[in-house]
């Protein structure tokens, strides 16, 4: 009889582990749409999310400055394997102050990122 427990213990322990190790945490970017609005300045938007880890600035067309803002931020794919994953580099573009477009690009990451060092 405590044979028969001994394996039936062993068997759900081991369905509980497989099953919590494949389990993913739902990561949301910090710039998600509703809280980011289009026609907001560039120095409110500063307050609200800090600064960019990388910018650029030029002029357009009609002789308006058009900065871009880049942020970066790391998403796992298993806490597991932190070295797997995603880079989203997300980019704001201003234009004479104001945010007129928001653009996500995503790269794969098999290395570890240093994204809190923004």
């Amino acid at each position: 009889m405590k044979h028969i427990n001994i394996k039936i213990f062993s068997i759900l322990f081991l369905c509980i582990t497989a099953l919590c190790s494949c389990h993913t945490k739902k990561q949301i970017s910090r710039f998600t749409t509703n809280k980011v609005e289009l026609g907001i300045s560039k120095s409110n938007f500063l307050a609200k999310f800090g600064q960019p880890f990388s910018q650029t600035q030029s002029f357009t067309h009609g002789n308006e400055l058009e900065e871009k803002l880049y942020y970066k931020e790391k998403f796992n794919l298993s806490p597991l394997y932190k070295e797997t994953g995603f880079i989203v580099t997300t980019i704001f573009t201003f234009q004479d102050s104001k945010l007129i477009k928001q653009e996500i690009k995503e790269d794969k990451m098999f290395e570890q990122c240093d994204c809190q060092k923004q």
